[in-house]
This record gives C-alpha cells, sequence and structure tokens, in this order.
C-alpha cells in the first residue's frame, strides 16, 4: 500500500495485510512440519541403524576371532542359549556394552507397524548367572540391543524344508531399538502411551548356526509360518506393511530397508 503525505511518498503494509501474510505462512508451516519432522526421525533412525548393523557385524567377526569358533556355531557352544550369552558376555565384559537400567526384569511393551499391541519384550541383566535375554546399551549410547533366543530356536531352522546337515538353527535372535531415551522412559515407568514400534524404533535379526547374520523380512525367511514363525519372507508374509494387523507386521522392516537402499519407503 502506497501512503502520501506531502511531497513524501511511503510504502507499507496495513495490519489486516500483515496479519494475512502471517496467517497463510503459518497454515503452510503446519501443512509441512509433520512431514519434515517425520523425514528429520527417519534420517535419523536410519543413521542409527546403519551404525548398529555394522557394529554387529564387526563385533561377531571379533567374538569368533576372541573364542576360535569360526566355524559351525553348535560345535562351540552347544548348550541351548550358550552362544547368546556367551556373546552377551564378550559384549559387556569387553567391548563396553553396559545394562545399567534402573529394573531386574526389563519388560519392554512393543507395538506393531500399523499401531497394534505387539507384546512385551523381557531382559535381564548380564550378572544374573542363568540363561537369560539380555538388554546392553552401546559405549556411544546411541542404540541398545536385546539379545534374545527363543525356547524352540532348537527345532526352527533358517531351511523352509529342514534339509540342512548339519541343522542351520538360529543362535540368537537380536533386537535393534533406535531410540534409547524411549526405552529408558518405558523402563521407569515415565511413558505410557509412546512405546516403541517394529519397523520405526525396533529392528530385528538373526546370527544363524552357520554363522550367516539373516534380517528379518529377508527372502531365505520362511513363507509358511508354520515352518519358522521368528523369521519370515516380508513381501510375502506382509510382515513390513503399514496397513496389514498380521500380528508379526514390523519385524521384517530391517529385511525392506537394505533392499531399498537403507531407505524408509513404507511409512
Amino acid at each position: 500500500m502506497i501512503i502520501q503525505k506531502g511531497d513524501f511518498m511511503k510504502s507499507g503494509f496495513t495490519m489486516a495485510e500483515v496479519l494475512i501474510t502471517l496467517g497463510i505462512i503459518g497454515i503452510i508451516a503446519a501443512m509441512t512440519l509433520p512431514t519434515v519432522i517425520t523425514n528429520y526421525k527417519k534420517m535419523r533412525t536410519l543413521t542409527v541403524l546403519k551404525r548398529a548393523y555394522s557394529d554387529i557385524s564387526n563385533l561377531f567377526l571379533d567374538f569368533k576371532t576372541d573364542t576360535g569358533c569360526y566355524d559351525y556355531l553348535n560345535n562351540c557352544f552347544p548348550g541351548w542359549g550358550e552362544f547368546r550369552d556367551e556373546f552377551a558376555k564378550y559384549l559387556h565384559n569387553k567391548r563396553g556394552f553396559h545394562d545399567k537400567f534402573s529394573v531386574y526384569n526389563a519388560q519392554i511393551p512393543i507395538n506393531r507397524l500399523e499401531g497394534g499391541y505387539g507384546g512385551l519384550r523381557s531382559y535381564y541383566p548380564t550378572n544374573i548367572e542363568e540363561s537369560q535375554n539380555r538388554l546392553l546399551v552401546a559405549p556411544n549410547g546411541t542404540y541398545i540391543l536385546g539379545l534374545e533366543l527363543n525356547q524352540d530356536d532348537n527345532y526352527y531352522q533358517l531351511d523352509n524344508n529342514g534339509l540342512a546337515n548339519p541343522p542351520n538353527y538360529f543362535r540368537a535372535m537380536i533386537f535393534i531399538y533406535t531410540d534409547p531415551n524411549m526405552v529408558r522412559w518405558v523402563l521407569d515407568k515415565k511413558a505410557t502411551k509412546n512405546t516403541p514400534t517394529l519397523g520405526k524404533e525396533i529392528f530385528n535379526l538373526f546370527i544363524m548356526a552357520d554363522g550367516q547374520i539373516i534380517p528379518n523380512g529377508s527372502s531365505k525367511c520362511s513363507v509358511i509360518s508354520s515352518w519358522n514363525y521368528h523369521c519370515q519372507n516380508w513381501e510375502v508374509m506382509q510382515t513390513c506393511n503399514k496397513d496389514n494387523t498380521y500380528y508379526r507386521n514390523g519385524y521384517g522392516c530391517l529385511a525392506r530397508i537394505i533392499g531399498d537402499g537403507w531407505q524408509i519407503k513404507y511409512y
């Protein structure tokens, strides 16, 4: 708007024009801010996840060198849960991982990818001698590992028809928690709704008896749930689909991310 006074010409805006402009800016910001925040969270998650995945691969190689176990894991650690327990102790005692939580039995409720309840993950400190699942914080504090083993892991094999010789059993099931603060809030009872979600803050992989590291959802995993309900091909079983209500939804997202060139495209 042009304002004339005497021989001078001044340009300026009325209060109404300023308010309208600010309102438009506010609307645009409200429309774009959720996308900006989501993309930032994805980038952060991918950075942490890639680091954790690389760390696990390298630490597992170092563990095999440290123990002299270069071959079939069952030959070195034949007992149920023995490899998981020894690997957890190695991470804790020699590689700087710690389990400083305020609870004895750490129970973490999780959500499936589409938002449904995904159950509880339970962990114990490494100073508990009996064979138990372990929850360990990385030395740099950027991620947490849940080292688990199911009671049926001496039955289920990676090979669908079970014909591998020797049997390729699951030796450890590892969960990567990419948001340590969320885990701490849940364990300290400070968060009741903001629980970790599979495929967003939790990702899953396996260490096999033959030494392979298999991301859950891999094409090497089962396409029939009765053969192996742990490791299921995400494309066939739809275990990484934000619209699927399958009770395993979210478990297969690590394989999908890797297959998409380390990108999160499913939400």
